[in-house]
């Protein structure tokens, strides 16, 4: 009994791994992910920014999320396909849409490198070292769109190179250097504690965790029995997006580093005597049995009570 127990704590883990990398998972999970990146989209869209960092910050922000949200789609759109088409070879319209999100995944972090290093500072301009990784990502976001609509029916061999170098490209050269710069920034400068409050969490919840399951993603390896297959990856990726883009919703934006305000704004909090004074006052000044009636019900709506039977 002993042994058959010890048996199903050990193949536990083993179980959830092959269910974060069960497509029914995936396509579920990437469907959570894609709303929320959606809504944090219609969230950002609905506020006025005062000045020029708050929009450029927010032009950047936004590019982050449309490209999750357009490698989500090409995520949904493969799993579909493998769900009910198994076995079949990658339609054209999936490869259509997999050569866009591979250009949006080179802009999406290409506008992540950027955003943490404009958080470091006020005023944002690009640096010296920022040109050639720029020019090199729009290269890149330019030759998988045009692959994508010149040659819709055909897939270059040259493609899956293609592949392994942007990824390589992406998180090591271009996000290792981006966060050398912007820490060596924060050293080199007086920071507020609040902008170095808003980096942290954003570098801690956000930036490294996307790295290092991208890298897992990209270059999988055994470890301690569980092999790190694309799959289950893409899962625990997706879970930790979504979690990550509610946690960057509260927070983050609690702590207004998109300045979405001229000033900051304290809730206004109203305390029972406050009504209850303004109550007495409107009854003081009733002048009916009627409008006694209304008042009184109306303040005991207000406080989410049951208004008492009054006797007509």
């Amino acid at each position: 009994m002993m042994f058959e127990c010890s048996n199903l704590v050990m193949g536990l883990p083993k179980f959830l791994w092959i269910f974060l990398g069960s497509h029914t998972f995936l396509l579920g999970s990437i469907t959570v992910s894609l709303i929320l990146k959606f809504f944090f989209v219609v969230f950002l869209l609905k506020n006025r920014f005062y000045n020029r960092s708050a929009c450029a910050l927010l032009l950047l922000l936004l590019l982050i999320l449309t490209g999750g949200i357009i490698e989500d789609i090409a995520w949904v759109f493969k799993l579909v396909e493998e769900i009910f088409f198994p076995g079949a070879p990658t339609s054209t319209f999936a490869a259509f849409f997999i050569r866009i999100a591979w250009g949006f995944f080179a802009l999406r972090y290409q506008a992540l490198a950027l955003f943490i290093f404009m958080l470091s500072g006020k005023i944002f301009r690009l640096r010296w070292h920022q040109w050639p990784f720029l020019i090199i990502s729009c290269a890149i976001f330019v030759l998988f769109i045009g692959l994508a609509i010149l040659s819709f029916y055909h897939r270059f061999s040259f493609e899956f190179h293609a592949f392994g170098i942007t990824s390589f490209y992406l998180l090591f050269p271009l996000m290792i250097s981006s966060l050398f710069f912007t820490f060596w920034e924060l050293r080199s400068k007086k920071v507020p504690k609040l902008i170095r409050r808003q980096l942290n969490i954003f570098t801690t919840f956000f930036v490294i965790p996307t790295v290092l399951l991208d890298i897992l993603q990209f270059y999988p390896f055994q470890f301690l029995g569980f092999n790190a297959n694309t799959m289950s990856v893409v899962g625990l990726s997706t879970m930790a997006m979504a979690l990550t883009i509610y946690y960057c919703l509260r927070k983050i934006m609690g702590l207004r580093f998109l300045n979405i305000h001229k000033n900051v704004r304290a809730k206004k909090q109203f305390g029972f005597l406050d009504t209850f004074n303004q109550f007495v006052d409107e009854l003081a000044s009733a002048d009916g049995e009627r409008e006694l009636v209304y008042i009184t019900k109306n303040f005991f709506k207000q406080r989410g009570c049951d208004s008492p039977r009054l006797a007509s």
